[in-house]
């Protein structure tokens, strides 16, 4: 019994001391006068602690600290400012820098995340240089003058025979030569070779050139005779000139006797294909030109006609009435 006795009496010494607890105004003072000393001081303290954090206003969030590089703190976190994007621990500026091996760089980031600065990267090698080297094509880079990078043998060769030298200086056997060519080309060291303006090869042996009153363009078999009422005088002619007659010397360009047409000028009837060589005309045509074989007399009605060159002689005026406007050939 005795037992039980002092458990109910523990269970009511604890009993009052709430309610003692609860009337007291200072829980320190009510602390210290039970426990006193060194542990109503630690009791108070922890109490206190309790008290005085249940008193304080709310605390904000945590900063993140000091942000690397020169990104910016947002909340609990760090992020780039607008316009640049994340590399590692930097804040690269969007189309000026690219993210290579977590590091910003400004020049050309390689397949192996090695950044080059744009003055050395090669290319078409898709290496970097070191200072000093140039870059030498798909070659890569070297110290010093790039080697020679040789053309194709089908480059060297083309339209080629025999042996040939290649650009770097080295010899190409470009297989053997025919006796001949196809015509229009002729023979020569390096295989067949089109022939010049202005001559031919018929036989694809070697280029003659076109005689006075032809012509030809490059890769001829034969020369061209100047069509009517051009000529040249001169040998390997590329073209011909206008003679200023329908028939003319291929040659000389001497105009045919009769074949000037109406309109040109003439010094005899025998000139025009009309027969009809006029003097005395009006501005515009030569001092004396063929006219019309069948020609409009003094007076006559001219309108509608081809001008002075109807008339016999002298021009195709038109004149201006009350009536209207009507023309007639007048007399030289």
């Amino acid at each position: 019994m005795t037992p039980r006795t002092n458990e109910r009496m523990d269970g009511e010494a604890f009993d009052d001391l709430i309610r003692r607890l609860g009337a007291t105004r200072s829980r320190r003072a009510f602390v210290r006068g039970v426990l006193g000393g060194g542990l109503a001081a630690t009791a108070g303290t922890l109490l206190g602690g309790k008290v005085d954090a249940a008193r304080r206003p709310g605390v904000p969030p945590q900063s993140p600290g000091r942000c690397p590089s020169n990104q910016q703190g947002r909340g609990r976190n760090c992020a780039c400012p607008s316009g640049t994007s994340k590399c590692g621990s930097d804040c690269c500026p969007d189309g000026v820098a690219t993210c290579c091996d977590n590091a910003c760089c400004y020049g050309h980031c390689s397949a192996e995340e090695v950044c080059c600065d744009t003055s050395n990267w090669c290319d078409a090698a898709g290496e970097c240089c070191a200072p000093g080297q140039v870059c030498c094509g798909t070659l890569g880079c070297f110290d010093g003058l790039c080697p020679c990078e040789a053309e194709s043998p089908e480059t060297t060769c083309a339209g080629k025979c025999g042996s040939q030298t290649n650009n770097c200086g080295a010899t190409v056997d470009c297989g053997p030569c025919s006796d001949t060519c196809s015509p229009g080309q002729q023979m020569t060291d390096n295989g067949c070779v089109d022939c010049s303006a202005g001559t031919y090869s018929s036989s694809g042996v070697a280029c003659y050139g076109c005689a006075a009153g032809t012509f030809s363009a490059a890769g001829a078999s034969s020369c061209t005779a100047c069509p009517a009422g051009t000529y040249t005088p001169m040998d390997t002619s590329t073209g011909c000139l206008d003679c200023g007659c329908d028939t003319c010397d291929p040659v000389t360009g001497a105009c045919a006797t009769g074949n000037l047409a109406d309109g040109l000028a003439c010094t005899a009837d025998s000139d025009c294909q009309s027969g009809q060589c006029g003097c005395n005309a009006p501005p515009g045509f030569p001092t004396c030109f063929c006219r019309h074989s069948t020609c409009l007399a003094n007076g006559a009605d001219c309108a509608g006609s081809d001008g002075a060159i109807a008339c016999c002689e002298g021009d195709c005026t038109m004149y201006v009435s009350s009536q209207g406007t009507y023309s007639v050939c007048t007399g030289g």
